[in-house]
């Protein structure tokens, strides 16, 4: 019997890259919706204040974690609100109040300075005792496969694999108290995964990866802020 396409395929056959792209946790399909907050804004460190006055007052300061059960103010930077998967992680542990994690629009690139301050008056105005910001970003690569002259045809597209690629996810929260300019940052596990991927699921599996692996860090890291 003559052996087909897919019963040959070395998977460790010289592999041409394709390509590599960086993308945030609330856009895993890569739009560029641009709206993401950063810890620069968050924790209004910048070299205006980072004199050497500002550092020693800073020491022994570390911020404290919420307790068990609290209401706290949950945030993903860069979505209008959270993902369900961080909502069902987050809850077992406390009673969250979900927020906008956009950062406002501007006319100009002056960075925005205010966000941390932003969040805790809205944290004190809904009786949080801490903002949880999560932020990350999906690390997503592809190499084609020496099937992939077969894709541009559209059966051999739907059903033979023409790329493999991976999906790495990297998750951080940012914890700041609603009444003191005090916070920690906390990380979770990378988590990965790979696998063959078709031409016309291209536009799919990186969300449907990227899902998967929320689901597995999300709780890592609530229960990281909830010791």
């Amino acid at each position: 019997m003559k052996p087909s396409a897919l019963h040959i395929l070395p998977i460790t056959l010289a592999l041409s890259l394709a390509s590599c792209v960086t993308t945030s946790l609330s856009d895993p399909n890569g739009r560029g919706h641009g709206s993401d907050l950063d810890l620069q804004s968050l924790t209004g460190i910048d070299d205006r204040n980072a004199g050497e006055a500002a550092i020693a007052a800073a020491t022994d300061r570390r911020g404290t974690l919420p307790a068990r059960g609290a209401r706290i103010l949950l945030v993903q930077s860069g979505a209008y609100q959270p993902d369900a998967e961080l909502v069902a992680a987050f809850r077992p542990f406390c009673d969250p109040v979900l927020w906008d994690g956009r950062r406002p629009e501007t006319d100009d690139d002056a960075p925005d300075r205010g966000a941390g301050r932003r969040l805790r008056l809205a944290a004190a105005r809904q009786g949080c005792s801490h903002v949880v910001v999560v932020l990350g970003e999906i690390q997503s690569d592809s190499r084609a496969l020496p099937t992939a002259a077969l894709t541009w045809v559209p059966i051999a597209g739907e059903i033979i694999p023409g790329e493999i690629s991976g999906t790495r996810l990297v998750a951080r929260a940012l914890v700041m108290e609603t009444r003191a300019d005090r916070w920690q940052l906390l990380d979770a596990a990378p988590r990965e995964t790979r696998g063959l991927q078709t031409e016309y699921g291209r536009g799919t599996v990186n969300g449907r990866r990227a899902a998967r692996l929320k689901a597995q860090a999300y709780p890592e890291l609530a229960a990281r802020c909830f010791p």
